[in-house]
């Protein structure tokens, strides 16, 4: 009997956790169907750990900010350069998205400005980005596989203040 109860107890711990973070879809298109249509109101709404799947769109989702642990996936970048993996060849663009929540993870995207990044554990995998700022404090950045550009002279990724540790690029 104790074993059965101790079974149980740890399907239900464990049911609870697997269960504890939502998928939601953002999809700034006219007329499609999706959970939120603006990527701002999305970030606000969701509860901390959730995550937020972007659609590919002709239109910007505009300037971010994160607050709270979440993961954001988009459907990545160059896409009409493999035209036989996608049906939608549009990438999910954002103008400056800025971090501040720990823990957080984004994925998938096109960062047409810049990408702030003041917050530890960290994870930019997979993004097309113009550059990355470093600001303040910031430990356990993982930052990998990303197509980083700059139109001009400066740098790709740059810090203008305090300290930076454990940061793999």
């Amino acid at each position: 009997m104790k074993k059965t109860i101790f079974i149980a107890a740890i399907m239900i711990f464990t049911m609870s956790i697997t269960y504890c973070q939502n998928t939601y879809y953002v999809d700034n298109n006219a007329g499609n169907q999706a959970d939120y249509h603006s990527l701002q109101t999305a970030i606000d709404s969701v509860d901390a750990g959730d995550i937020l799947m972007l659609q590919g769109s002709g239109v910007n989702y505009g300037n971010i900010t994160i607050n709270k642990q979440i993961t954001i996936i988009g459907p990545g970048y160059f896409l009409s350069k493999n035209p036989n993996t996608q049906a939608n060849h549009l990438s999910a663009e954002i103008g400056v998205v800025a971090i501040y929540g720990n823990n957080t993870k984004i994925s998938g995207c096109t960062i047409t400005t810049y990408l702030t990044l003041q917050a530890d554990d960290i994870v930019v995998t997979r993004n097309k980005i113009k550059y990355i700022r470093l600001h303040g404090s910031t430990n356990n950045l993982f930052i990998s596989q990303n197509y980083i550009y700059s139109s001009s002279s400066d740098n790709s990724i740059y810090t203008d203040s305090g300290d930076h540790t454990n940061i793999v690029i």
